[in-house]
This record gives structure tokens, C-alpha cells and sequence, in this order.
């Protein structure tokens, strides 16, 4: 599967659709910010699998997710 680039402005004017694009159809971005990219988003069953980690895991081990910006 292709990964797909995007700007922090287009991440934030298309937000919703890109997060059901990824959820849905396991599509993947690379957010950038002047050109160097920055984070990835990724479908979580595709982080789960890439990372070997589980949001069951993370909660064991008494983790909190990180809080939304």
C-alpha cells in the first residue's frame, strides 16, 4: 500500500475524511510541515501489528494514551 503526503494544513481541512480514509481503508499518511515530514498516521490494527504493541498492553502496564492536542 502506497503512503500518501500531506501538509498540517491539509491534515487540518480534512480531518474527518482522512481519519475515515485510514480507519476504513487502511490508508496511510505522512503529515509533513515545510516539505519534512513529521508524524504518521496509520490505522491502529496497522500500528498494533507494526509496533507489536496493544492498546490492551499499554493499559496493563498502566500507561495512559497520550491526551489529544
Amino acid at each position: 500500500m502506497d503512503i500518501r503526503r500531506l501538509s498540517v494544513s491539509e491534515l487540518r481541512l480534512n480531518t474527518r475524511d482522512i481519519l475515515e480514509r485510514v480507519r476504513f481503508l487502511h490508508q496511510r499518511y505522512v503529515i509533513a510541515t515545510h516539505g519534512r515530514p513529521m508524524a504518521v498516521v496509520v490505522n491502529i490494527e496497522d500500528w498494533e501489528r507494526l509496533s507489536g504493541e496493544t492498546l490492551v498492553d499499554r493499559a496493563e502496564e498502566g500507561e495512559e494514551p497520550a491526551e489529544e492536542a
